[in-house]
């Protein structure tokens, strides 16, 4: 779990939910430089959202489970089409907001503390990176095999510069960028953690050597693509 004194998302979502407005969310990305965060983005609409996000949410079945949930913005999204879903997130703040939103489901926990088990379990926006690093993928499918449902499904998503620019790559979908993030919100400092974006065909061969199968769904051209897995 983050704690709160660290929690700077969740305070700048929370401004943003309850005030209309928020000061700049920063993000410092190590050995790249920083980048500003579009806190209203995450509280955009579903008419608002990217086709692979909508195509995410139309696949969503049986009991759903929203990892990384943030705002809530697909989780209430979700609800408005009559799903059974639960949002977690390891934001106390972000939980908080989720609540006064109007999720009906939430709660502050990690994915890797979940007993429950699911129909459908949705990881967007690159929400591949709660694994940290590559090598702790193992980690990830052995939890996954656990809390999915014999014929359930993982709807998530990632980056795949190659996929996009063969100009430019060509390693046949095998890329993978991992990085270091640090956020900052007015005087709220989070600390470091590790993310990543993971190539199609990369995410393939880890997906079957912990015995599991993957289908691409959708691609976009700002290089993200939509994925299945299943068992």
């Amino acid at each position: 779990m983050i704690d709160i004194e660290h929690d700077a998302v969740g305070h700048a979502f929370y401004d943003y939910y309850t005030q209309g407005k928020a000061s700049v969310l920063l993000c410092k990305i190590k050995d790249i430089g920083d980048d500003i965060v579009p806190v209203g983005y995450y509280f955009r609409s579903y008419a608002e959202m990217p086709e692979i996000e909508k195509t995410a949410l139309s696949m969503c079945s049986g009991h759903i489970l929203d990892v990384g949930a943030g705002s809530g913005c697909h989780t209430l999204a979700l609800q408005e089409q009559g799903k059974d879903v639960t949002a977690i997130d390891i934001s106390p703040l972000c939980v908080k907001t989720m609540a006064l939103r109007g999720v009906h489901n939430v709660f502050l926990m990690d994915y890797f503390s979940v007993t429950d088990r699911y129909d459908t379990i949705l990881l967007l926006m690159n929400g591949l990176g709660i694994v940290k690093r590559i090598a702790l993928f193992p980690n990830f499918f052995k939890q996954l095999d656990s809390v999915l449902k014999p014929q359930g499904q993982l709807l998530c998503s990632s980056f795949d510069v190659c996929a996009v620019n063969d100009a430019n790559c060509h390693n046949e979908g095998m890329f993978y960028k991992e990085v270091q993030y640090q956020m900052r919100y007015k005087n709220v400092i989070g600390r470091p953690f590790d993310w990543f974006s993971i190539g199609v065909n990369k995410l393939r061969k880890i997906t079957e050597a912990n015995g599991f199968s993957m289908t691409v769904v959708k691609q976009s051209e700002e290089y993200e693509y939509l994925a299945r897995i299943t068992r």
